[in-house]
């Protein structure tokens, strides 16, 4: 792929530019390491510990929940009495 694929250069004094093949300017070399996932179809992996987790941990991770359903009640029966309104 990269010796068929031509890079096309700036042009010089005579306004002339040139194409370059791009494995002129690339160095491909072979390597491991580890793999990482940053996103899929179903959006961003987040990486989870499912052992050793303690109480309190569990117990903020609630309380977010619980504060997340009170502000999502809020919102549709804010915007219901919009509705009603009008």
């Amino acid at each position: 792929m990269i010796h068929s694929t031509l890079v096309p250069t700036i042009a010089d004094e005579k306004g002339e530019i040139r194409q370059v093949p791009l494995s002129a300017l690339l160095r491909v070399t072979q390597g491991e390491d580890l793999k990482s996932i940053t996103a899929g179809k179903n959006g961003e992996y987040i990486p989870f510990r499912f052992y050793e987790v303690d109480k309190e941990e569990i117990n903020r991770a609630d309380q977010k929940a619980d504060r997340i359903r009170l502000g999502s009640k809020f919102l549709r029966k804010f915007f219901l009495e919009q509705t009603d309104d009008q």
